[in-house]
């Protein structure tokens, strides 16, 4: 007797393996599991989830800017992946932090300081 469970995993295993996570993929899909997870929060961050998506969005780099690491943001959003709120933020991924995703610093940031 089969288990019915193992082909159903064995699908979704082929189907994430088959797909790589670029970085317009992780834009589009990072504010709304960080928002989804703000909003378990005690008292939620944002009023409501569309203004937490609109605020998150403002925070990612433009993605021809920056260096987009893939193994990261796959890490971070498999960690978001179901992640509950304590009622405070206390337990965000590290991995999620937009620097660990993005580094910014070959161009795409500018820094005035003159003299």
């Amino acid at each position: 007797m089969r288990s019915p469970r193992i082909p159903a995993l064995g699908v979704l295993l082929v189907l994430l393996t088959a797909c790589s996570l670029s970085d317009e993929k992780f834009q589009e899909d990072y504010p709304d599991q960080v928002c989804t997870y703000y909003q378990s929060c005690d008292p939620p961050y944002f009023p409501d989830q569309a203004n937490c998506v609109d605020e998150q969005q403002q925070d990612l780099p433009e993605v021809d800017t920056c260096t987009f690491d893939k193994d990261t943001a796959k890490a971070c959003l498999d960690a978001l992946s179901g992640l509950q709120c304590d009622g405070a933020a206390r337990n965000f991924p590290t991995s999620c932090a937009i620097d660990a995703v993005y580094d910014c610093s070959g161009g795409g940031s500018t820094d005035d300081t003159d003299g």
